[in-house]
């Protein structure tokens, strides 16, 4: 492949990819404004994320695909390599810049809302416990290294 086909091809490829990354952080910030909460709109958030990222995948093989044809290496030193061959006065290097920049922020709200997750997770877990007359943390260790369980087996509430 020529550098002006790579080019073309390329700048087709991370212009969707930059789109389609915007995108995602856009959902993940809409998300993490509607965590924790039980919502429709965090299951259509979730199914539209699925979506994205799935194509973002395809786009990650083609454009691995393209630095292969053209004789670098599918990882990131190899894309850096032919996206610096095949530009033209910088333009696919502030895509890709800008892309990854994307990408870096969306690893982070995708990290944050997590966190809010497991935390909402862990209060509910807790509780539970108390309701059911289980301590909060029922698993611990002896000096063996062997887990025990909590004995108290009481219930609060009794439906």
């Amino acid at each position: 492949m020529d550098k002006n086909s790579c080019y073309t091809s390329l700048s087709q490829i991370l212009e969707i990819e930059l789109t389609e990354s915007q995108s995602l952080e856009k959902l993940l910030r809409q998300e993490s404004k509607l965590l924790p909460g039980e919502s429709e709109e965090l299951i259509k958030i979730s199914d539209a994320k699925s979506v994205i990222i799935a194509k973002l995948e395809q786009y990650n093989a083609q454009r691995n695909a393209l630095a292969q044809s053209t004789g670098f290496s599918p990882d990131h030193h190899g894309l850096e390599s032919c996206v610096a061959w095949c530009d033209r006065n910088n333009t696919l290097r502030d895509i890709w810049r800008q892309f990854l920049d994307t990408i870096q922020q969306c690893q982070s709200l995708n990290n944050l809302n997590g966190s809010i997750m497991d935390n909402g997770l862990r209060v509910v877990r807790q509780a539970l416990s108390v309701l059911h007359g289980q301590a909060v943390n029922p698993h611990t260790y002896n000096a063996n290294g062997e887990e025990e369980h909590d004995k108290l087996s009481r219930t609060l509430v009794k439906a």
